[in-house]
């Protein structure tokens, strides 16, 4: 699923952590598509409770809402008279920002592919009209990595905004955790897609890195932060 790459959410290791101990969830590394393993129809009463209990933070928030949305789609039948439904739809139309990643992907949007929706998507497809204006010019400054910056970025870009997010031992953790389900989920975007190639292109970016910090009109690091870590890794995805 295309899912425009300033919207991109993943779930953290450390709200993984949480919920599996807040629920007595399953957690181990061969779990690549954690919330969707763990999703339980039955449980849906305690996911939204917690959902709605104010307790968790965004990630946590982000994660458990994979969880639920997973959980309904098992449920296998009409979910459109179910209030609990309505209750969901109404989190992700209220919390849009936080779960446009969600929305976006579960709605399908680029096919007509009734073959290719889940039981949830019609209901999706909704919120995401209702806020796809809003969603598509929520972007921030690209990360760029050529002399000249091309009006259009160029897929595979991460948002400067996300980097710059990236501030200590932890969250520099979690941004790695975010590139690799980015690979697993996406290997299209990725210019640089085996080992040798993302190596050698980390290698020329930071070569010239001190280009890029002009062009954007910042002041070139003395000393990499987290943040400038983070903005080496996600350059060297697309760089050539």
């Amino acid at each position: 699923m295309s899912v425009p790459e300033h919207l991109w959410r993943f779930p953290s290791a450390a709200a993984i952590d949480s919920l599996a101990k807040r629920f007595g969830l399953p957690n181990s590394p061969e779990m690549q598509d954690w919330p969707w393993e763990v999703a339980d129809a039955e449980r849906l009463d305690e996911f939204l409770d917690a959902y709605e209990s104010g307790e968790l933070c965004d990630d946590e928030r982000f994660t458990l809402m994979e969880m639920i949305l997973q959980s309904f789609e098992d449920l296998g039948r009409s979910i459109g008279f179910d209030a609990r439904w309505q209750c969901a739809l109404d989190a992700l139309d209220r919390n849009i920002d936080l779960h446009a990643y969600s929305v976006w992907y579960w709605s399908v949007p680029e096919s007509e592919n009734h073959n290719a929706q889940w039981l949830v998507t019609p209901f999706l497809r909704r919120i995401l009209e209702k806020h796809r204006h809003h969603l598509s010019h929520a972007r921030d400054r690209r990360t760029v990595v050529a002399s000249d910056p091309p009006e259009t970025p160029a897929p595979g870009f991460v948002a400067r905004e996300r980097t710059a997010g990236v501030v200590d031992q932890q969250s520099l953790a979690t941004f790695i955790e975010e590139m690799a389900a980015d690979f697993k989920r996406h290997p299209e975007t990725w210019e640089n897609a085996d080992l040798h190639s993302f190596l050698t292109a980390l290698a020329y970016w930071v070569e010239g890195m001190d280009g890029f910090y002009r062009n954007m009109g910042e002041a070139v690091p003395e000393t990499p932060s987290w943040s400038t870590v983070a903005e080496m890794l996600a350059a060297a995805k697309v760089y050539e």
